[in-house]
């Protein structure tokens, strides 16, 4: 009986541990989009972003954005908040006076879920202003975000694509 009375006891704990166990956590939440773009919902509200890449193509001619710039061009911040607005700032290294302000332009900015689409009032880089253009996004994640717009410049039909890196 006694060996009986232990079988059942080393069962009974048996099962008793494996009911027990630990669940794994529940890997952390998929962000919105809209939460990796400009901060999730639980944190500040606010993501800073610069531009590690980009090409402009024209027709076959394809021309890097970035590989021939001064770092007071590229080392330049895009802070979206999730108030929709948006600032664009100097970053370390100023092109004109260090005396220029920090800010460069302040507008807004939407983005719809369906389209991707990334739409801002305004947006400025090298000599042009671009008014109105739409950045359909094709990948974005908490440390990237990367798309192309279809812009016209000056009568121009150019396809813009960029990749955004976050700053920490």
């Amino acid at each position: 009986m006694k060996y009986n009375k232990s079988i059942l006891a080393i069962l009974f704990l048996t099962i008793l541990s494996l009911g027990c166990k630990k669940k794994k956590a529940d890997p952390s939440p998929t962000l919105s989009t809209l939460e990796y773009l400009a901060g999730s919902s639980n944190g500040t509200g606010v993501k800073k972003w610069k531009v590690t890449e980009g090409t402009v193509k024209q027709n076959d001619l394809t021309i890097n954005l970035i590989a021939n710039q001064p770092p007071c061009i590229t080392d330049n911040i895009i802070t979206l908040y999730s108030n929709k607005t948006y600032e664009l700032t100097e970053g370390a290294t100023k092109c004109n006076a260090a005396t220029d302000p920090d800010l460069i332009l302040k507008a807004t900015w939407d983005y719809d879920e369906t389209s991707k689409i990334l739409a801002v009032d305004r947006f400025l880089f090298l000599q042009y202003a671009i008014d109105k253009p739409k950045f359909l996004i094709s990948e974005v994640n908490a440390e990237t975000f990367k798309g192309k717009a279809d812009v016209d410049l000056n009568g121009r039909k150019l396809v813009v694509n960029v990749t955004f890196s976050a700053l920490k």
